[in-house]
């Protein structure tokens, strides 16, 4: 399925290589399009498709008679007399609309007979004349012109889509009316004025125009705290925008200073941990960790790429402090369960079938506050868009076609406006789970602080089983306890579909073992030596963090073995004097039993191509992966 003449940026279809693959492929057909190529173009008027190539036994031509045809209603072009009765007997158009309006249809004679005229060839030429005049005005104010210079459809860049909306009611009241295109018609950092040039248009009209978006286009930019940057970065790989090099722009003159770093080594510790560290296993030791475990790995999915920023304000007090890594993701990672399961029976061929790179804020194993703003600062939001635009250009650079940034609290209204405001997509994310102000005397203590239905949970799916189990708390694991745990791990991680993620490497489990801050809750079935489930845990001054589990799912329903790893969690917190316990993502019905509050958290996206996001939005609704 494709358009002829992309209705955006006004580019064609590959005609040529679409038809070599008709001829290659048995099974492959063409639903075309041309509602935007018809009657300006090709003998007759016949559009783009129909003048490239004859009408394949394969093909369908789909049009519309509004636009240059000038009338109302569509037409299609079909291969054979039996599936152009099948289409009239079966297709919803047929069944459930009615006719044409008698003005409507006399437009439409009146145009094709002008298009089976000689008339059509002269008001082509017309055309083409006012639409190469309109291209010339606009090269010559040094527009950012995205759209073919050889169709009716134009498209300005803007970038983001404040700057959009800014710009185009400044042109309303220069008495021109040109749309806005932004999400989901295009990216969301790809927002762009469109408009279309017609015979009706006289080259005063035109002048009007360009004269009018060279005067504001500037304006707008400013006014909004943008550059041409922005432009040059979104759409360079557009066929038809003429690459650019970006306006260098020191960071000086944002009043902020930016320190980069691809190592969190080359970061002052106790600076890192005062900003950073005190929320979820974010502190410097556990990223190092991280560093250590996502390189120089065999699978491309589990080499990562580290990025840190600190922003300091002019007298050198940090502002902004957050890290950013580049992965592999699966492109379902925050799909509905159901669709993964669709999706990963096509991984069985493809490994990567549907994956991208992604620049995350955070990584995708850390949970906590991945971004230190002081929003008490006059000007933090110059300091957060100094950011912004220094991800954009390593998104860039780093090929990253999606732009993740997390974990935000839905409540912080002002940021949930300003990521808004720059083109991101409030996406939910999964719910984390905590226990604040864990007040521990002993267990019974603990037991009796809780809701009846929560006490009568602990006790019949915990307490009642903590007898079968041999429980013992390993801080530095031999390499045989190792294998024996990452088995374990397997097991859940080809059960997890809430976060589809890809297997984390061993080599983490082998790190995490050599460093005391990590420790390893053993289960065994009592009397045995053989480990049943684990929790792998991180212990700090404020926190104690539940972070990955493994189970043999033999004893998963028998020995309530779930609810019994979450209660010795709980349990260990309580003697190290834990202040708070993070119990982590998902599992949440289990987890509440636990007296955990659930904490809504939410990212905010951006994406470079969305066709994944569309076809996994497909599978949800019922269809099948390829």
């Amino acid at each position: 399925m494709m358009d002829g003449v992309y209705s955006m940026y006004g580019d064609f279809a590959p005609m040529d290589q679409i038809a070599e693959m008709l001829k290659s492929h048995k099974k492959f057909h063409i639903y075309a399009d041309d509602a935007h190529g018809l009657g300006w173009m090709g003998q007759h008027g016949r559009g783009y498709v129909l003048n490239k190539m004859s009408l394949h036994p394969k093909m369908i031509v789909a049009t519309s008679l509004n636009k240059a045809f000038a009338a109302g209603g569509g037409a299609f072009v079909i291969p054979d007399e039996e599936l152009c009765q099948k289409v009239r007997n079966c297709g919803g158009a047929f069944i459930f609309s009615g006719p044409h309006q008698i003005p409507v249809l006399g437009a439409g004679i009146a145009s094709a007979k002008i298009l089976l005229s000689d008339e059509i060839y002269e008001k082509q030429a017309a055309l083409a004349e006012k639409i190469n005049y309109c291209h010339e005005l606009l090269m010559a104010h040094n527009l950012p012109v995205v759209s073919n210079p050889n169709t009716p459809i134009f498209f300005v860049g803007l970038g983001l889509v404040r700057v959009g909306y800014n710009l185009v009611k400044r042109m309303l009241g220069e008495g021109c009316f040109v749309n806005i295109s932004a999400f989901p018609a295009v990216p969301e950092t790809c927002t762009g004025v469109r408009f279309t040039i017609t015979l009706h248009h006289t080259k005063e009209d035109i002048e009007k125009l360009v004269k009018g978006l060279a005067y504001h286009f500037p304006r707008a930019l400013e006014e909004e705290g943008r550059t041409i940057n922005d432009v040059y970065r979104a759409f360079r790989r557009v066929a038809n925008f003429k690459e650019k090099e970006e306006i260098s722009i020191p960071a000086s003159t944002s009043g902020f200073s930016i320190q980069y770093e691809n190592s969190i080594s080359k970061i002052d510790k106790n600076l890192w941990d005062k900003l950073l560290g005190t929320d979820g296993i974010i502190d410097h030791e556990s990223i190092e960790l991280m560093e250590k475990s996502f390189s120089q790995n065999f699978e491309p999915e589990n080499n990562w790429n580290f990025h840190y920023y600190i922003i300091r304000d002019q007298i050198g007090i940090p502002v902004l402090a957050t890290f950013f890594t580049t992965a592999l993701t699966k492109d379902d990672m925050l799909a509905p369960p159901e669709s993964s399961k669709i999706i990963e029976s096509g991984r069985q061929k493809n490994k990567y079938f549907l994956t991208s790179k992604s620049l995350i804020m955070g990584t995708l194993l850390t949970e906590g506050k991945h971004m230190y703003l002081n929003q008490n600062h006059n000007e933090w939001q110059k300091a957060l868009m100094l950011l912004l635009d220094t991800v954009w250009k390593l998104q860039d650079t780093e090929k990253a076609v999606v732009l993740n940034l997390r974990d935000f609290y839905k409540k912080n209204t002002d940021l949930y406006n300003f990521f808004k405001d720059q083109g991101f997509i409030p996406v939910p994310l999964p719910d984390t789970h905590v226990i604040e102000n864990f007040n521990w005397k002993s267990a019974d203590n603990f037991i009796d602080q809780v809701s009846s239905e929560k006490r009568y949970y602990i006790k019949k799916k915990a307490q009642k089983f903590e007898s079968l189990y041999d429980v013992n708390i390993i801080t530095n694991p031999s390499e045989n306890k190792i294998d024996e745990y990452y088995e374990l791990y397997k097991n859940v991680a080809a059960k997890s579909f809430v976060l589809n993620t890809f297997l984390l490497p061993k080599k983490l489990f082998q790190n995490m073992a050599k460093i005391n801050s990590w420790e390893f809750i053993e289960l065994s079935l009592k009397g045995t030596n053989q480990p049943a489930g684990i929790a792998i845990c991180h212990k700090s001054a404020t926190e104690y963090c539940f972070l990955l589990t493994g189970m043999n799912y033999e004893f998963v329903d028998s020995h309530n073995l779930y609810p019994q790893i979450l209660w010795q969690i709980v349990k260990r917190a309580g003697e190290l004097n834990a202040p708070n316990v993070s119990l982590g993502f998902t599992a949440s019905q289990n987890k509440r039993k636990f007296n955990a509050s659930v904490i809504e958290k939410i990212g905010f996206v951006q994406m470079k191509d969305s066709f994944s996001v569309s076809f996994i939005n497909t599978l949800a609704g019922g269809g099948k992966a390829a």
